[in-house]
């Protein structure tokens, strides 16, 4: 019986078969992505985002997924209005003919920069 539930298997994932320009799997690069936001690594993780926002329009959006999830899990209280920060800023990203590469470059520095400080945050969002 076939499995109702849960992820599928990976090779159903549609971005474990593309790479980037550089020839990076997408997959790689959100992994990397995580882990450097999680580490406080604002260039490698600014680096990872503008390989995937390169990539092409899909993975653009994926970045911006990925960011959504990354500002609820792992930065959590440190910005608390992380969330709405995101969404605006990809909003504004997808208001703009061809995105705005600087809305998701800043969106990914906040991410950084709100794990980096801990606790509660004195910006606030």
């Amino acid at each position: 019986m076939p499995r109702l539930h849960g992820p599928g298997h990976f090779t159903e994932d549609p971005y474990s078969q593309v790479v980037s320009p550089h020839g990076i799997p997408v997959d790689d690069l959100v992994a990397v992505l995580q882990k450097k936001i999680r580490r406080s690594r604002i260039d490698n993780a600014v680096l990872a985002a503008y390989e995937m926002f390169t990539t092409s329009a899909d993975v653009a959006q994926h970045l911006w997924r990925r960011l959504r999830v990354i500002a609820v899990e792992d930065v959590g209280m440190g910005l608390p209005l992380g969330p709405v920060l995101i969404d605006v800023l990809h909003r504004n990203f997808n208001a703009t003919p061809g995105g705005e590469w600087m809305m998701a470059c800043h969106a990914v520095r906040r991410r950084t920069d709100g794990r980096a400080r801990g606790g509660m945050s004195q910006w606030g969002g």
